[in-house]
């Protein structure tokens, strides 16, 4: 006998009768998925992963990404690579808070009343060309604060 148990003569060419389904399994998936910067990677906790707040996930993909980095929506991200170095503090810290401010998704969970930026600092290394940023802000739907270094 062919691959079924069925002869072309019973029926359609390659018609099998249906499998009974397995058995249901109830699963709970986390709400968004935590995303470890410094592995660039999302976080395991045994054998499942690692589960963050809806918020504090969509401000660390704003935040952690440059625009146009993620191939799978290129106004994802922030603008920091594109701040000038070498310009006086309180310009840089100004156009730094900017950017911060207008990431994507970041912009949107500060106009939904989501998320408060709490504060930005901004230093920069213009001899090597290197800008750290660190946000704090306040999940304002869980009343928690966090901070991201970018």
């Amino acid at each position: 006998m062919g691959a079924t148990d069925y002869t072309p003569a019973d029926s359609l060419a390659g018609y099998d009768a249906v499998a009974a389904p397995s058995e249901a399994v109830d699963r709970t998936y986390p709400a968004a998925l935590h995303f470890d910067a410094s592995s660039k990677a999302l976080l395991l906790t045994g054998t499942a992963y690692s589960d963050m707040h809806p918020v504090d996930s969509q401000m660390a993909i704003g935040l952690l990404f440059a625009q146009g980095s993620f191939l799978g929506d290129t106004t994802i991200g922030h603008t920091l690579r594109h701040v000038q170095l070498g310009q006086p503090a309180a310009r840089l810290q100004r156009d730094v808070e900017s950017r911060v401010r207008r990431a994507n998704p970041v912009a949107r969970l500060l106009a939904r009343g989501d998320v408060e930026i709490l504060s930005v600092q901004a230093e920069q290394n213009a001899r090597v060309g290197r800008l750290s940023v660190l946000t704090q802000y306040r999940n304002l739907r869980t009343r928690q604060t966090g901070s991201i270094a970018s």
